[in-house]
């Protein structure tokens, strides 16, 4: 009896001595994660904190470029810039289309035409400073001319001029 007494006893002592040594073990373990956390929120905050300062730059950098804007007064922008401020590209172009009346007390007619003095078109100009000394550009520019002023013939409905 006094055997098993002694058993029981040391088994006793055995499981406090490891809920100790576990707790402890615990404690730290659960401090070690709390200060890991803590130094992830540290991080994150500062992650926030610079992403907070590139976006007020970026929103600065548009209201200058809509209250800059180029050309027509308006204030909008009609550049359109890359990331480096290095490469620009503008696009512009121009509607030219009327309604042209004819009457020739004969025939009289309504056309929809297209000016062809200056037509309708489109252009993408292009530039890139590709070194301090160096900068290129580029124009493409794309002429749309449908039903010109130059192919209507009063009294002769949507036929070209013969070539000469």
């Amino acid at each position: 009896m006094l055997k098993a007494a002694v058993a029981v006893l040391k088994a006793a002592v055995a499981v406090v001595v490891v809920a100790t040594f576990s707790s402890a073990a615990w404690a730290q373990s659960e401090g070690d994660r709390i200060k890991a956390l803590e130094e992830m929120i540290q991080k994150q905050q500062a992650q926030i904190e610079a992403q907070q300062k590139v976006l007020e730059e970026m929103r600065a950098a548009l209201k200058t470029v809509q209250e800059n804007g180029q050309g027509d007064g308006t204030g909008r922008n009609r550049v359109v810039l890359s990331r480096d401020d290095k490469v620009k590209l503008s696009i512009e172009g121009q509607v030219n289309r009327a309604l042209m009346y004819y009457d020739d007390g004969n025939a009289s007619d309504v056309r929809h035409v297209d000016n062809d003095a200056s037509s309708t078109r489109l252009a993408f100009k292009g530039a890139v400073q590709a070194t301090d000394d160096l900068k290129l550009g580029t124009t493409i520019e794309v002429q749309f001319e449908s039903n010109s002023t130059a192919t209507i013939w009063i009294g002769r409905a949507r036929r070209s001029m013969p070539s000469t």
